[in-house]
């Protein structure tokens, strides 16, 4: 293991975030930045996999042995502040997110209980 992966106890690659993050602004970049930076991306992970966990389980079959990626897009998009974050993101083979537009819904013009329009 390389000096920076043991001292901060973490799985991430620190030294190629570190060499992203430098590679993108082009100004030198701390090794505290990078290690901030991949906190914030595991906590990132970690609610979404949460999310993404509690939708699996609750459904009509719930699937208990994987995470696939629509449970990851659904959980993504029924989160405000993470379809606000991931709003221009492709997620592979997730699918689209079931909408029906107001217009294709069946309403009574007449608001009544018992559809007499029909």
């Amino acid at each position: 293991m390389s000096r920076n992966l043991t001292q901060s106890k973490y799985l991430f690659p620190l030294t190629r975030i570190q060499k992203r993050m430098k590679r993108l602004t082009g100004k030198v970049v701390r090794y505290d930045a990078a290690q901030s930076t991949a906190y914030v991306i595991h906590y990132l992970i970690a609610e979404l996999l949460i999310l993404a966990g509690k939708i699996n389980f609750s459904g009509k079959v719930p699937n208990k042995e994987r995470i696939t990626p629509r449970k990851l897009f659904l959980a993504a998009k029924r989160d405000r502040e993470f379809a606000a974050l991931l709003a221009d993101t492709v997620i592979a083979q997730s699918g689209t997110q079931p909408h029906i537009h107001r217009r294709l819904l069946r309403s009574c013009p007449c608001d009544c209980d018992d559809c007499c329009c029909n």
